[in-house]
């Protein structure tokens, strides 16, 4: 990995809007739009200054700083800015942390990070106009975690952690302030060890979780597992799984304007990458391939304000696609 690697493409034009400002790594770098429609990127720093950071070396455990710009279409980039440090290493990874828009364009994001003491913690951090704030929540040893705000302002944070005697459980706490104060975690059922996971909000105010689980007792992911509740956590729905083929990682899901949960995954077949698709709708449907040939190395989905579909894969060292899903999962656009 070197430094000052960003690739952003305006899809209205094909073109590149370039990269904000300054020498920086952009370790993994995460976008939304807000309600105004710019785009916010949100990216990590390592400790390190050197020219290049070996493959050997992680770089999602060697993040120290979070970093923050816009791009607008009028005036370009704004300056970056660090918007959290940490006491340890953050764990800044495509699995693990996440920047998401609510309803009304709001931003919020999650991240675990590593603290001197006590292990690992999570931290919230929510754009309240022009500053971003962090507030710590009490969930130890957490390393994957995603966020959900609803239109009403309530933020649902879904954490994988040790808990009641288990190495890996999924949890689940809400906060009604803006991040200040939080309920206490309420676990999902008791299932062996849990990878990665996401959140997400159905437009009945229903959530939505989806995780890799093993379900055989050893380590590995074996089923893409969905739990729903229609209460804002209070119940959830009994788990439905999917076995996709070995080797399934990355799962990313959005919710579309009629409750359907679409989720996207990739899988490693003789040493290339497939993006595969797949809809939960009162269970799950047949899993397909996207972009056939493609290689995709990153793949993330979303949702446009009216509640169309985007899906968004970076596709080998200079490719990437953008499409929006019409109804029944077929990929359009470019």
């Amino acid at each position: 990995m070197r430094q000052g690697a960003l690739l952003a493409v305006d899809t209205r034009t094909g073109r590149s809007i370039g990269r904000p400002p300054g020498a920086f790594w952009f370790l993994l770098p995460q976008a939304a739009l807000d309600g105004d429609g710019r785009l916010h990127v949100l990216w990590g720093e390592p400790q390190a200054t050197k020219a290049a950071i070996p493959r050997r070396r992680f770089p999602a455990t060697r993040t120290r700083t979070l970093w923050h710009a816009t791009y607008d279409a009028a005036t370009g980039w704004s300056r970056p800015e660090a918007i959290h440090r940490a006491r340890g290493n953050l764990l800044w990874n495509r699995d693990g942390a996440e920047l998401r828009a609510d309803a009304n364009g709001g931003l919020h994001a999650i991240v675990p990070h590593t603290t001197d003491a006590r292990g690992n913690a999570l931290v919230y951090l929510r754009l309240d106009g022009r500053r971003w704030t962090a507030h710590e929540l009490r969930i130890p040893e957490a390393v994957y975690a995603s966020v959900a705000a609803d239109a009403a302002g309530r933020v649902t944070v879904a954490a994988i952690a040790p808990h009641a005697g288990e190495p890996n459980r999924t949890l689940v706490t809400a906060s009604d302030d803006g991040g200040t104060s939080w309920t206490a975690p309420r676990a999902m059922p008791a299932g062996g060890q849990a990878h990665g996971i996401t959140v997400r909000e159905g437009p009945d105010g229903a959530l939505h979780l989806q995780w890799r689980q093993n379900v055989s007792g050893g380590f590995l992911p074996e089923v893409i597992r969905h739990v729903a509740s229609p209460d804002r956590g209070a119940t959830w729905s009994e788990p439905s799984d999917l076995k996709p083929q070995e080797g399934f990682q990355e799962v990313r899901s959005a919710v579309d304007r009629c409750g359907v949960v679409h989720v996207v995954y990739r899988t490693a077949r003789e040493q290339r990458s497939e993006l595969r698709y797949v809809r939960w709708h009162e269970g799950w449907s047949r899993p397909r391939t996207l972009f056939a040939g493609a290689d995709p190395a990153t793949a993330d989905l979303g949702t446009t304000r009216d509640g169309q579909l985007v899906l968004f894969a970076s596709a080998g060292p200079a490719t990437s696609l953008v499409s929006r899903l019409e109804a029944g999962g077929r990929a359009g656009g470019s």
